[in-house]
């Protein structure tokens, strides 16, 4: 079982280090949400009115919810770089990433869906500072292909 995800204290600070670690915690528990169907982690890393968060979510527990899971989905981050950086402003950054092919299993284990792996793909995700951490706010970019 994956372990859950853990924010290392730098994802806590106002920085431009501080953004680009909270979005591959981000990243990390997306990943434990698609491996596990525990999307807790997920949903409060992302802020209520990320739409493109709520699919992700959506499409988890989906999966999930009768008794499937999905299989394979990694995805391993390859650079997260400030497209624009303001702390009075909701900075934006720029993500590389790489993902695992991945298969949508029903309860009977038979394959309901597919996609097929993706290398370089590229998004752009806007962080908006919450009291005192960051969340998701926007993904620009398609995380989870529909399934």
């Amino acid at each position: 079982m994956l372990p859950k995800p853990t924010a290392l204290p730098i994802t806590a600070e106002r920085s431009p280090s501080g953004a680009q670690e909270f979005v591959k915690y981000w990243f990390d528990a997306l990943n434990y949400a698609t491996q596990t169907g525990d999307v807790a982690p997920l949903r409060d890393a992302s802020a209520p009115g990320c739409s493109a968060c709520a699919d992700l979510v959506a499409s988890v527990r989906n999966s999930y919810g009768d008794g499937g899971y999905l299989q394979g989905g990694a995805f391993k981050v390859r650079s997260v770089t400030a497209e624009e950086f303001s702390l009075e402003d909701r900075p934006v950054l720029d993500v590389s990433f790489d993902r695992t092919s991945r298969a949508g299993i029903a309860p009977d284990g038979q394959v309901r869906d597919s996609q097929p792996a993706a290398s370089f793909v590229s998004c752009s995700i806007t962080l908006a500072w919450t009291g005192n951490h960051w969340k998701v706010s926007i993904v620009s970019g398609e995380l989870l292909p529909r399934s």
